[in-house]
This record gives C-alpha cells, sequence and structure tokens, in this order.
C-alpha cells in the first residue's frame, strides 16, 4: 500500500489528484507511433514497393476522425499532406506510406505527397486546427535502413 500525506486538507488534495489524473488522461490523442524513414525490406505497399511508412495509433477509448487532419514535413506548411475522411478506432493504428505518390482513397493504402529523410527532418502529425499533436522538432534523428523509429 502506498500512504501519500499532504500538507493541506485532505479533500482538496483528492480533488487536486483527480484533476491531475483526468488532465493527463485528457492529453491522450492519435499520434505518429512508429515510422520507418529507410524502408528497403520490411513492408511492402500495393505497388510491391518498399515506400516510407507511417503508423498511427488511437490510444483513446472512441474512433477519431482523421478528415482535416494533415502529416508534414516542413514545419512552415502545417497542411502538406491531409488525411481523407477516415477514422482510427479506439486502440488501433492505421498504417500509410510516405512514398510521394499522393493517394487519399480511404478504400485503398493511404500514401504522402512526400518521402521522410534518413538522415533526419522536421516531421509533425496536426490536428485539423494546424497544432501539432506529435512534432519532431528540430528533426527526428538519423535513420537506419530497415529498423523503425518510435
Amino acid at each position: 500500500m502506498i500512504y501519500i500525506y499532504f500538507k493541506f486538507p485532505k479533500k482538496l488534495a483528492l480533488v487536486t489528484l483527480l484533476l491531475s489524473l483526468f488532465a493527463l488522461a485528457s492529453t491522450q490523442t492519435i499520434r505518429i507511433n512508429e515510422f520507418m524513414a529507410l524502408n528497403q525490406s520490411v513492408l511492402a505497399d500495393e505497388d510491391g514497393d518498399y515506400s516510407d511508412w507511417i503508423e498511427i495509433y488511437n490510444p483513446t477509448n472512441e474512433a477519431i476522425d482523421l478528415q482535416g487532419y494533415a502529416l508534414t514535413d516542413e514545419q512552415d506548411s502545417p497542411f502538406k499532406w491531409v488525411f481523407p475522411d477516415i477514422s482510427v478506432n479506439a486502440d488501433e493504428y492505421l498504417i500509410l506510406f510516405a512514398s510521394g505518390n499522393d493517394r487519399i482513397d480511404a478504400a485503398g493504402e493511404l500514401h504522402t505527397n512526400f518521402k521522410l529523410s534518413g538522415s533526419g527532418e522536421y516531421f509533425a502529425l496536426n490536428s485539423a486546427e494546424g497544432i501539432a499533436i506529435t512534432e519532431f522538432d528540430p528533426s527526428f534523428p538519423v535513420q537506419q535502413t530497415d529498423f523503425s523509429f518510435g
């Protein structure tokens, strides 16, 4: 059993603790969970190409509609590639390719209009309001061939 001692009234301590836990829980949202910038043999796309790939994860208890959210490799262009009308269910993953092929058909594989640089670069998932949710700023580290980062 863990004992916590407070120097202020117990009711206030309980309220403070509950508010802190609520604030922590509310910060969990969709995010870039993992990516591979130098994919040569791990995951092939529908064309048989080994394009860079990105894994998006929804850790929440509800589906999240990604329409209007965006991925970018340019800090000055937060909406470089915008998600189509697609949702990620609770506790599920979405794989898309950073191939430069720009495919937004939600019924098929999704492909961004940019590729990731194995030498590292700025990379972000932005909300529909343009707020960075996951951001590698100034850049993610240098990558190794066929090793994912996340």
